[in-house]
């Protein structure tokens, strides 16, 4: 009978053990069932798809390897002497235990920003990189004394914890099957594009707007870095109406472009499905739908004129692709969409993704930061024939560049640089003269640069700024060459960038011909606007402060 019982205790143990080391699996990949099962509606708003079956299939694959590599690891362990190897698995159990604190705490930021937001990047923009290791040391120093002898009491109420938490093994893999079957992208379809119109080629000016993510007045342009060279913008500035002091709508790129776009400033926004922003304009204005708001696209339109948008990070296609004659847009590179397509690809990719975050990665560029490679690529080649096809009145073009991850190496002038979410910064910056020399060999060999008016500013300034030199300024450029200008202007008035609408309006009827009727149109109309819009520039100001 002792025998018998004796059995069952150990029959017990061992499956007490499987799920123990199944829920420790599985909350390891908690990062990735929480993106994969949990996503917001803000989340869909920014994704080019839902997560695929095989994202989910490879989810549970590895929770189930990587439960099973760990009980088979235990299981070992038990069957040698006691004692032999028992310090050493504790010790390694207990480091492994941080890999399910991280997948809280990152779980917990997203789901909660207000609440958690200081667990995530802005504690160490608030504290510096260098205080936030010292910092950590610190208290690596005070706990593991505490840890020590407590070890085996701490070790017994993590496997007692585990041993509760296993029901949400089979809750999350079944919700990933559910998923899984359930495979729906219809809500992320694009909108039919407008047929071609006949246009009025040669007759009107082509406008080119360029919008560079991120790109900072101050850096570029006042303070930047020694020996960094940018010829090309340079030079662009000596020949283009040249605003010094323009004021973007917002730090935040999903509330910056709706602005852009319709020509008003936005106080607030807010997602309605994967398709549409609400928008609400302060001041008694009545809020409306960025969809359904008339924008400078649906004004190119009306014109008898054509348009085509080469965009990034918004799903500009699904908002305003009825508009346009020609619509690409890519998704933000993060670590859920950036695991790959096939099988083979996301499995490794997955558990890879628990040593990394997306801009950081001990081996050298994360997940996210080749998939960012890639799509810097593809929007510069589409975003490239785009602007030097003349059937294109009005090309807009919003590009990742220079926002992070900073991937591009100046010294190799190749996609190389990694872990440099903030000094490469400069890097990127040079990247951004690059693209400029690219786009106008481009559109010189089609013979477009010299009849083209060309627009380059930014949704917003450099966020963090202040951690590459110390300081914060609030500016993005606004460059404007008029076809066949020369010669450069300097406008001494500063401006709110939301008045862009306008100005392309202008252009394309002809009201604005010369670079002398574009600094007057610009000094006019942003003493004008700016005083409408001081109380709305000050908020902005004050939005990161």
């Amino acid at each position: 009978m002792s025998a018998q019982n004796g059995r069952k205790q150990a029959d017990a143990g061992v499956w007490s053990d499987l799920a123990v080391c199944l829920s420790l699996a599985n909350l390891c990949y908690l990062r990735v069932w929480s993106e994969l099962l949990t996503y917001r509606a803000e989340d869909a708003f920014l994704m080019e798809g839902p997560p695929s079956p095989l994202q989910y299939v490879a989810a549970a694959l590895n929770t189930l390897l990587l439960g099973a590599a760990f009980w088979l690891v235990l299981r070992w362990v038990r069957t040698k002497r006691p004692g032999q190897w028992s310090q050493a698995a504790e010790w390694i159990f207990l480091l492994v235990l941080l890999f399910p604190l991280n997948a809280v705490r990152h779980v917990a930021s997203n789901q909660s920003e207000e609440l958690f937001r200081y667990l995530r990047s802005p504690l160490i923009g608030l504290l510096s990189a260098k205080t936030a290791i010292v910092l950590a040391a610190a208290a690596a120093a005070v706990t593991v004394p505490v840890i020590v002898p407590r070890r085996r009491r701490i070790v017994r109420a993590a496997f007692l914890a585990l041993l509760l938490l296993f029901p949400l093994v089979p809750f999350v893999l079944v919700q990933g099957v559910w998923r899984a079957l359930r495979y729906d992208p219809s809500a992320f379809v694009r909108k039919q594009l407008a047929p071609r119109l006949a246009g009025r080629i040669g007759s009107t000016p082509r406008v080119l707007w360029i919008l560079f993510d991120e790109w900072d007045q101050r850096l570029t342009f006042e303070d930047r870095e020694p020996g960094l060279w940018l010829p090309e913008l340079d030079a662009f500035r000596q020949r283009a109406v040249y605003v010094p002091t323009a004021w973007p709508p917002s730090s935040r790129t999903v509330c910056s472009i709706p602005a852009l776009t319709i020509g008003r400033p936005v106080s607030k926004v807010k997602v309605l499905n994967a398709g549409d922003l609400f928008l609400e304009f302060g001041e008694g204005t009545p809020p409306g739908r960025w969809s359904r708001e008339p924008n400078v696209f649906s004004d190119v339109r009306k014109l008898g004129l054509n348009a085509a948008v080469i965009g990034w990070s918004l799903p500009y296609c699904r908002v305003l692709g009825g508009d346009v004659t020609s619509c690409w847009w890519w998704e933000m590179s993060v670590q859920h969409n950036s695991m790959g397509e096939r099988l083979p690809e996301i499995l490794p990719n997955q558990a890879l993704s628990l040593f990394e975050s997306t801009q950081l990665a001990p081996w050298g560029q994360s997940r996210a930061t080749l998939k960012h490679v890639q799509t810097v690529r593809d929007v510069l080649s589409r975003a490239g024939r785009e602007a030097a096809d003349r059937r294109h009145d009005l090309v807009y073009l919003h590009l990742p560049v220079p926002h992070s991850p900073h991937a591009y190496d100046r010294r190799t002038q190749r996609f190389t640089l990694h872990n440099a979410p903030v000094a490469g910064y400069w890097d990127s910056l040079e990247l951004l003269d690059k693209i400029l020399f690219d786009m106008r060999r481009a559109m010189e060999r089609s013979g477009v640069w010299d009849s083209t008016a060309i627009l380059l500013s930014s949704d917003h300034w450099n966020r963090n700024s202040r951690r590459l030199d110390g300081k914060e300024d609030h500016r993005v450029p606004f460059l404007l060459k008029m076809p066949g200008q020369n010669s450069g202007v300097v406008v001494r008035e500063q401006i709110h960038t939301v008045l862009t609408r306008d100005l392309v309006w202008a252009i394309l009827q002809r009201d604005i011909i010369t670079p002398g009727d574009a600094a007057a149109w610009l000094e006019e109309r942003g003493r004008r606007q700016l005083k409408n819009l001081r109380s709305s520039t000050e908020e902005v100001k004050q939005e990161v402060l």
